[in-house]
């Protein structure tokens, strides 16, 4: 059933992968992409967005790391924006999420992946949470976020490291955000606060705090030599923490990489390339990982409408913080069960086809082999398990349009 489902789903992409193609020439953006970067010529302006994803998200996950599921739904993310000056903005809306088949929705969970039943309170028809963003342009090129904040490529964490499911089943990430992008540098900088904690409540602070960063050593029309530098935080505490047995923890993901792009003026291929990443892991709490890494080498190639990675990735007692448990160590399908050393390959397709700069049709395929392994449960070894295939399939139809409301005197 499986192998039919992989083949019906790759049939379809790869049509409408022909289909499109001919359009290049530029860096690939993906169906989540946002400009963030502000226009001197939409000052005073106020404007009504509607941003819609729809989404269909098939996993198709076999053996013992972790459970197969699917996300069929939407997010409809109207909000108002306004450009006070050259340098601010800002936005104020509802980020509402529906899964269809789903009536209730826990209220005052952090999602990430699918929501857990751990609260009392729920919401009816969609789990809906308030967006404000007030951003200023500090200098050239470096953005100060304020609330709701950007995502863009999954803030150029490798995969490992960020799940690019996260775009569809989680909270807006909010907090503060610092940017900045030029020719030779890159920095996105996040702090993401998950929970609120009020005087003698139960659940703890959380938050997380990530920085992403790429320095090109070498940047020519041809050339790009680069080295990733990728570190995720996250925490829970609190220091007006007075539930019993609340104790500080503390988990920490950390990248550094080398790499190399070819750019190249093709029909079908505007720049290819390979790097290799090391990523360790580490905890300061009884968790039942303590401290791992992770080697990922790649080779992938991209334009305007796609990007193609093909890695292989070997890991031994790693924890992904906000990435797939397909590339940790411990079990999220069967309790206690831990992986020895395990390597797997893994390959990706992003396609996007836009019809109109505010709507655009894209899918994506994951494609996971797992190499021949072993595992512990309840200090009992497993050992040379057969390797398993599992793949993921998604389709997504961005609408995306902008109505101009009024103009707004802001010297009143």
């Amino acid at each position: 059933m499986i192998k039919i489902k992989l083949l019906i789903f790759s049939t379809i992409v790869l049509l409408l992968f022909m289909i499109g193609i001919s359009k290049a020439f530029a860096q690939y953006k993906g169906s989540f992409y946002n400009n963030y970067n502000l226009d001197s010529n939409k000052i005073g302006l106020l404007y009504l967005d509607i941003d819609n994803i729809n989404f269909f998200k098939n996993n198709e996950f076999l053996g013992e790391k972790i459970s197969g599921y699917t996300l069929p739904g939407f997010i409809l993310k109207p909000k108002l924006s306004l450009q006070l000056s050259r340098k601010i903005k800002v936005e104020a809306g509802f980020n509402l999420l529906h899964f269809w088949g789903a009536d209730e929705y826990p209220s005052s969970y952090y999602y990430s992946t699918i929501a857990e039943w751990k609260t009392k309170n729920y919401q009816d028809g969609f789990h809906a949470t308030p967006i404000f963003t007030a951003q200023i342009e500090l200098a050239k090129n470096l953005h100060l976020v304020l609330g709701s904040f950007h995502r863009n490529n999954n803030h150029n964490l490798i995969t490992p490291l960020y799940n690019n499911e996260i775009n569809i089943s989680s909270d807006p990430e909010s907090g503060i955000q610092l940017l900045y992008n030029s020719k030779y540098f890159s920095l996105d900088s996040w702090l993401n606060w998950h929970n609120f904690m009020f005087k003698n409540n139960a659940e703890q602070e959380s938050f997380t705090f990530c920085l992403s960063t790429n320095s090109k050593i070498l940047n020519t029309d041809k050339l790009e030599l680069y080295i990733p530098i990728q570190w995720v935080v996250r925490h829970y505490g609190g220091e007006i923490d007075t539930t019993p047995n609340m104790k500080t923890e503390t988990y920490m993901n950390m990248d550094i990489g080398l790499g190399v792009k070819y750019k190249i003026d093709k029909k079908y291929i505007k720049s290819y390339g390979f790097d290799i990443n090391y990523a360790i892991y580490n905890s300061n709490c009884n968790s039942t990982l303590k401290k791992g890494y992770g080697i990922f080498p790649r080779i992938f190639m991209e334009n305007n409408d796609y990007r193609f990675n093909l890695g292989y990735w070997v890991s031994e007692d790693f924890l992904p913080i906000l990435g797939s448990a397909h590339f940790g160590n411990i079990s999220t399908k069967i309790p206690d069960l831990i992986f020895n050393k395990m390597s797997m390959i893994y390959s990706s397709i992003e396609y996007t086809y836009k019809y109109h700069k505010n709507y655009s049709l894209g899918f994506d395929i994951e494609y996971y082999h797992y190499l021949p392994y072993s595992y512990n449960v309840s200090n009992i070894e497993y050992k040379n398990k057969i390797g398993k295939n599992s793949f993921s399939i998604g389709l997504y139809l961005r609408l995306n349009p902008r109505f101009k409301l009024l103009k707004v005197n802001l010297d009143s």
